[in-house]
């Protein structure tokens, strides 16, 4: 089902320009460390190549969703795809916001003494008033006390490492849709410098 589902022209430039938005709130938020918005840029593509660009994973049943017997298979795919492909999009618009209203950077100041914060007016600055209250320790210690770093308990095996041939299909399946997502991104790029250049 997977590999006849295409996006539409209206699906790729809603995509286009939700891309473009992130990348130009990254450019806005990192444009004092270069290295951090390379990193970030890497991390953008990777999200919209294995996620919002990737039929295979929007095809994938939501964790979220009530389980009820479909009445047409067919349809409810089409529309819940619909419906992921949106969330993955509402999702890359509250990040690129996050980013500029939440997250600043700082440099040391020129004697290297100081740290100086660049806010700016799309910054939200809070009064911390949630910082303040202090919250009892004993309820987050009863909740990690009966699991390790990786969430399972530490006396249960984890699981093996092989895979089944429908999980080796199903990973190729979404390496082939993280190419073809990155070859439409790589055009998307070509686009904006053209634009930037003319």
């Amino acid at each position: 089902m997977a590999g006849r589902m295409a996006f539409s022209p209206a699906q790729r430039a809603q995509a286009a320009s939700a891309y473009r938005s992130l990348i130009r709130s990254s450019k806005f938020t990192f444009q004092s460390d270069p290295k951090t918005y390379r990193q970030f840029v890497g991390r953008a593509k990777d999200l919209f190549s294995t996620k919002v660009l990737n039929p295979t994973y929007l095809l994938q049943p939501s964790p979220s969703a009530e389980t009820s017997p479909p009445t047409n298979r067919q349809e409810t795919d089409i529309n819940s795809w619909i419906q992921r492909f949106q969330a993955e999009l509402r999702g890359v618009h509250e990040l690129s916001n996050y980013l500029t209203r939440n997250i600043v950077q700082a440099q040391h100041s020129p004697d290297g003494k100081r740290l100086v914060v660049r806010f700016t007016d799309k910054t939200e600055i809070g009064d911390n008033s949630t910082i303040k209250n202090r919250t009892s320790t004993a309820s987050f210690s009863q909740a990690t006390s009966s699991s390790c770093c990786g969430g399972a308990p530490p006396d249960q095996p984890t699981s093996s490492s092989r895979l089944s041939p429908a999980a080796l299909e199903r990973r190729e399946k979404r390496r082939l849709n993280r190419s073809r997502s990155l070859e439409f991104l790589k055009e998307i790029d070509a686009d904006t410098d053209r634009a930037h250049k003319t």
